[in-house]
This record gives C-alpha cells, sequence and structure tokens, in this order.
C-alpha cells in the first residue's frame, strides 16, 4: 500500500483530480477533499459508506469486472467510465484508474482509483 500513501500525499489536495479508496467490503475507507466537495450533496463524510452511493446503478457491474482485473493483474492500473451524479437529478460521467492494493502479507486489502 505503498504506491497508495504515496499518491494520497500527491493528491488529497488537489483541485483537478479525485482520489478514493475503498476496502474489501465496498465501503469508502478514504476520499480526497476536491471528492469531498464534489460530492457533498450526497454525504458530508463517505468514510464506511458503500462505493455506490455517489454512481449511477448500472455502473456497479463496471466496477467490479475492473476490480477484478485489478486483483488479476496486481501492479496494473485499469481505467473504467463511471456516471457520478450531478446533485441536479442527472450524471456526469468521470474517468477513472484503478489499482488493487494489498497488506503486508500480500491479502487483498482493497482498491484504490485516481
Amino acid at each position: 500500500m505503498k504506491h497508495f500513501e504515496e499518491t494520497k500525499n500527491l493528491l488529497n489536495n488537489s483541485v483537478l483530480f479525485y482520489i478514493i479508496a475503498t476496502g474489501m467490503d465496498g465501503n469508502y475507507s478514504y476520499v480526497n477533499e476536491n471528492y469531498s466537495k464534489k460530492f457533498i450533496h450526497i454525504n458530508s463524510d463517505f468514510v464506511g459508506q458503500p462505493y455506490y452511493i455517489t454512481m449511477h446503478p448500472d455502473d456497479g457491474n463496471t466496477c467490479i469486472e475492473v476490480s477484478a482485473k485489478c486483483f488479476g493483474n496486481p501492479g496494473r492500473l485499469f481505467p473504467a467510465t463511471i456516471r457520478k451524479h450531478d446533485g441536479r437529478g442527472g450524471y456526469v460521467y468521470t474517468q477513472w484508474e484503478y489499482k488493487a492494493m494489498f497488506d503486508d502479507q500480500n491479502n487483498p486489502a482493497g482498491l484504490f482509483r485516481v
């Protein structure tokens, strides 16, 4: 998870990039300030909430498919297009890259997305 910590430190205060992480339970474990501000209309504290609360229901399968690729190919990034709630009843298309995270014993620990 060293790469995640480095990326998190680099992009925590970014005004251009979102960075999020989810645990193996599918709940947010981290969101950067830009993501938190952009989606405040959905929740004021994402940590512990299910990852899908910000997205179009039909994009859940995309997340599952891309996540499986990540765990099957550790160290690689995989792209995904996910529709996010725009706060006005519609959706906006967002581009993400996913990467699997592993703990010190090399067990799956979650995913981070930039």
